[in-house]
């Protein structure tokens, strides 16, 4: 059960809620407003209210049984922990996958998704697509993900990003599908960060091994 909370920290629910359920589902979730219940409708089936009302982003309709609400509270749990909120490259991504998910055209839902896969990835500015592929694969290897295919798709992706950012026209159907496989690939690749994150404690960024995802240039 959770307890009840100041007006502040329930502020801070409201947005960890609305990560939580974002790194859970596809569907689109927002907090506009201030929850004004308590949260024990997690284990007990109560609704909570917010002020002012939301304003629905779609008509999506999530159901969870109860496996789904044991994986929220768990998600829910690892993102409330040090390891996570002393993160500030974490907290960066995870607001701006967020952000992506409310986004109405394909280009900024892309830009904001880039931006929260540089903030999970890389530590430098000037580090080039190349890393950021690397990393990628990387934290790949925690998850059902494959390596390699993320490596492919995280540099394909970023160089979509570049003709974005840069006016150069993208077709809308590249544009789409580029979204939806970087959504999907983030959303796993957030989550086991969170675990791993959750587990740690300080801000140091986790150590990922890289080099083995070097492209094969022997053929």
């Amino acid at each position: 059960d959770f307890e009840s909370s100041t007006l502040p920290d329930m502020h801070r629910i409201g947005d960890r809620l609305v990560m939580t359920l974002a790194l859970l589902t596809s569907a689109p979730v927002a907090r506009t407003g201030v929850i004004t219940e308590d949260l024990h409708w997690f284990s007990n089936g109560r609704s909570c209210s917010a002020h002012p009302p939301r304003t629905a982003l779609s008509s999506a309709v999530v159901q969870l049984g109860r496996s789904d609400v044991e994986r929220l509270v768990e998600v829910y749990e690892q993102l409330a922990s040090e390891g996570v909120t002393n993160r500030r490259n974490l907290q960066l991504a995870l607001r701006r996958f967020v952000l992506a998910l409310s986004r109405t055209r394909d280009d900024d839902r892309l830009i904001d998704f880039a931006i929260a896969a540089e903030a999970l990835l890389l530590k430098e500015r000037n580090e080039l697509s190349l890393r950021l592929a690397l990393r990628a694969a990387a934290l790949a290897k925690e998850t059902t993900l494959s390596p390699r295919k993320v490596f492919d798709r995280m540099r394909d992706a970023y160089k979509v990003r570049s003709n974005v950012v840069h006016g150069t026209d993208v077709a809308a159907e590249k544009l789409k599908t580029t979204c939806i496989q970087l959504e999907a690939e983030l959303r796993v690749l957030l989550t086991a960060y969170v675990r791993m994150a959750s587990e740690m404690e300080g801000r140091s960024p986790l150590t990922l091994d890289e080099a083995r995802y070097l492209p094969d240039t022997s053929n």
